[in-house]
């Protein structure tokens, strides 16, 4: 009852507005009701309705994007849910990266879904897609088109990627746990920091032997205070180090 009132009175307030102002709406409130890092399908529900209603615009397929992997991460909670949200969006990142050849946010956004779906479906079926390669090479082509896009965006899935993939002989022979984090300080100190930049490149550091300043970074990261508009996305990664701490005393 308590959603359904929520939502009658978003509809009301959005009655004369167009689809993607409407989707934007939902989305901005995508973290309401939130249960720690689990959130609420009302709001991301309505937000991926509207922005399918226009989709065949620019804004509101990137925010769909933006969305699927919002529900995929923090919402879906079965193996089953989690791999049809991220099908979908592999898919219409895929549609999307050939519609919009020299837009960075496309494949930035497409790449993250995409390395939700390889987690998602395991490392035979990621191998099988080549999803590896075609995250590494999407990020380079995210650093020719915009290097600053998302703080560094195309230089943080280089690095993450990088440090993911297992050196593979004959068959992945790119993957350097070394050059990863030579990429993730690139992208940390691409623009303004965030969470998730600092979290992958406190692990770097730590599997690198760079103990003192990997912790340092883990304590930082610890201790921030979430953003309002982020709250999930940056919680998970603060409540992420911490553990991380506690594990290492």
């Amino acid at each position: 009852m308590k959603y359904l009132f929520k939502i009658l009175l978003i509809n009301a307030y959005l009655f004369s507005q167009s689809n993607f102002e409407k989707g934007m709406k939902y989305y901005n409130s995508r973290s309401d009701d939130s249960n720690g890092i689990i959130a609420s399908e009302v709001y991301i529900d309505s937000a991926i309705y509207f922005f399918k209603m226009d989709k065949k615009n620019n804004p509101s397929s990137l925010m769909l994007l933006k969305s699927f992997y919002f529900k995929g991460e923090f919402v879906s909670q079965s193996l089953e849910s989690k791999k049809k949200i991220f099908e979908e969006a592999k898919n219409l990142g895929a549609l999307l990266i050939k519609v919009y050849p020299n837009e960075a946010s496309f494949r930035y956004w497409y790449i993250i879904n995409l390395g939700s779906w390889g987690k998602t479906f395991g490392i035979i079926s990621a191998a099988r897609e080549g999803v590896a390669d075609i995250i590494k090479e999407n990020s380079e082509k995210i650093i020719q088109l915009d290097s600053k896009y998302q703080n560094g965006g195309g230089y943080f899935m280089l690095g993450v990627i990088n440090y993911r993939s297992p050196y593979i002989p004959f068959f992945l022979t790119w993957p350097d746990k070394s050059i990863a984090i030579k990429f993730l300080q690139k992208a940390y100190k691409t623009g303004d920091s965030t969470p998730v930049q600092m979290k992958f490149l406190a692990k770097g550091l730590y599997g690198n032997g760079q103990i003192s300043e990997s912790i340092s970074l883990f304590k930082e990261l610890s201790s921030l205070n979430p953003h309002p508009d982020f709250l999930l996305e940056h919680n998970k990664e603060i409540f992420e180090a911490i553990e991380f701490l506690k594990k290492i005393k």
